[in-house]
């Protein structure tokens, strides 16, 4: 029977493909102000709809644009459709007009065009770049891809050093640059750059200031903007339309914080001097936000009409540093700053003194105890949560530990088991290698007469047999893909795992281990604890170690 030629089968399977495309657009505010009209959405769809005018095998499904956002930013609305696309099965092949347009971390690209996509078995076509993972699967899969990535990756590191430097440029000239004005003021409608004073909120900012001056009292004002009706900054610029969010809020707090009348006491804004420049990202592909040095923020004075005098607001200040000077020699130190929050709201939850006993404190909700009805939290003991953290961190310290040793123990097991099929290995071939010199010495006697075709094709073929059957079995020695251990030398718990028992909870502690504490009505407390998915990844692999253990032994020769 003739063999059928693969290359007809692949033409045939070519035919039956229909392939169902999402064309995928991206720009960016920086690739609007920075370079020519060919990247912008028009151009890429027409390019692309060139692209298929020419393909029939490949109809479109819809198109993803995203306008306005960052390659370095892979949360971009229309991208997560895409992604939710092909996930569900909904689209089989991907286009873009270049690679830049996918992202401009080099990191992120790869992990899609070199294992997301191809998991999906996603037909990948990048028309500038000639890439085409199905007709042209080695236009992937070379260091041209790897190459473009970064130099994509290094395009948006400078771009975002200019960026900056053109923002800090504008910021000294007293340009407003940010997203949202400082409660009182608004955008100037002719200068969107330009600060002008919004009088309803001005005059709150005026009484808030006023009644400092008279009282000094933070409490006694937020207390009283809250039982007058006041609305906060937060709602009122939500009435006035914009679109604000703050995440983890699960309730409408409609009540004056102490730590917002204080930021308005604070706020050099108010004497007509723009400060920017107070926060900054760590980096071009993060969008995380760190605090910066008052060294390096930008002050410009006289940018805008000041709300308050700057003899009013320099007094407030010396009061504000006077009244901190006198408080500041607090008799308790709360650990739990930072991670201790209410299960009912999510609103930071504070400690206070009971007012029958001294050195007797409480967790309180910030909302409950502020304002009754808004939360049902209770208040719950200082000492009750430390000891029920403490028993907890306590078990886990013991069963992380517990789990390292048994997972070094199937490590150094593994590593010699590998070391002995290693050495077979080397043993095998070197059995090969004599008897491929071995085959080709008969060859040479048979040529010289020494044997005759019938010896040479006996002894021929029981060498390649012996061959054969040396054959060295695929094995996964050269595997380094097992899941990261909990004492690796990126985790804090390598710190930790040594002690067996804590007997106090300390602020370092809680760093280490503990990313939040939800304290709820009941008296329940829920501790989400850092290190889940490590732990998680090495119960799984010892299960698998000890299983795949077990059938070696059942196998073994």
């Amino acid at each position: 029977m003739s063999r059928k030629s693969r290359y007809n089968q692949d033409l045939l399977l070519q035919k039956v493909i229909q392939w169902k495309a999402g064309c995928y657009v991206r720009l960016s505010k920086e690739d609007k102000e920075y370079t020519d009209s060919s990247q912008s959405v028009l151009a890429q769809k027409q390019m692309i709809e060139k692209f298929l005018r020419g393909h029939s095998d490949i109809e479109l499904y819809d198109y993803f644009v995203d306008d306005g956002y960052s390659g370095t930013d892979m949360e971009r609305p229309e991208f997560q459709r895409l992604k939710q696309a092909f996930e569900d099965g909904v689209i089989n092949c991907i286009i873009i007009k270049d690679l830049s347009r996918l992202a401009r971390n080099d990191e992120e690209s790869g992990k899609y065009i070199f294992i997301i996509f191809p998991f999906y078995n996603i037909r990948f076509i990048s028309v500038n770049d000639h890439v085409d993972s199905y007709e042209r699967p080695e236009s992937v899969n070379n260091l041209e891809i790897s190459f473009k990535n970064i130099m994509h990756s290094e395009y948006s590191r400078d771009l975002s050093k200019k960026v900056i430097s053109a923002s800090n440029v504008r910021r000294k000239r007293g340009e407003f640059l940010g997203a949202f004005c400082s409660y009182g003021y608004k955008k100037d409608p002719l200068d969107f750059h330009h600060l002008i004073i919004d009088e309803e909120p001005a005059e709150i900012v005026r009484y808030i200031f006023k009644r400092y001056l008279e009282s000094q009292n933070i409490y006694a004002i937020s207390q009283e903007l809250s039982e007058n009706g006041v609305m906060t900054p937060l709602e009122y610029k939500k009435s006035k339309g914009e679109n604000l969010f703050i995440p983890g809020k699960k309730i409408n707090v409609s009540f004056w914080k102490d730590s917002t009348v204080k930021r308005i006491l604070t706020n050099e804004v108010y004497t007509g001097c723009l400060v920017q420049g107070k926060r900054r990202k760590i980096s071009y592909k993060s969008k995380k936000i760190i605090e910066t040095n008052e060294d390096e923020w930008i002050k410009v004075e006289n940018t805008h009409e000041a709300i308050i005098p700057q003899s009013m607001f320099d007094e407030v200040q010396r009061l504000i540093r006077q009244n901190y000077r006198s408080h500041s020699l607090p008799t308790f130190r709360n650990v739990f700053a930072g991670k201790l929050f209410c299960g009912q709201c999510s609103s930071a939850m504070s400690v206070i003194n009971s007012s029958q006993k001294v050195n007797r404190y409480y967790f309180v909700c910030k909302v409950a105890y502020k304002k009754k009805g808004l939360c049902e939290a209770k208040r719950m003991r200082v000492e009750q949560v430390e000891a029920i953290v403490l028993a907890v961190l306590n078990n886990y310290l013991r069963l992380c530990s517990d789990l390292i040793a048994l997972k070094q123990k199937l490590l150094d097991k593994k590593m010699k088991e590998e070391e002995k099929l290693r050495k077979r290995k080397v043993k095998r071939l070197s059995k090969q290698q004599k008897l491929q010199i071995e085959k080709t010495e008969l060859y040479a006697k048979y040529k010289e007469g020494h044997l005759t075709l019938e010896e040479y094709l006996g002894e021929k073929e029981r060498i390649e047999i012996a061959i054969q059957s040396l054959n060295v079995p695929t094995d996964n020695s050269d595997d380094d893909s097992a899941p990261e251990c909990v004492q690796s030398k990126d985790s804090l718990l390598s710190d930790f795992v040594s002690n067996k028992y804590f007997n106090k909870v300390t602020k370092e502690l809680l760093d280490a281990f503990v990313d939040r504490i939800d304290v709820y009505a009941t008296d329940r407390i829920e501790i989400t604890l850092k290190f889940a998915d490590e732990i998680g990844e090495t119960l799984k692999y010892i299960s698998e170690s000890s299983e795949e253990g077990t059938s070696e032994e059942r196998t073994a020769i």
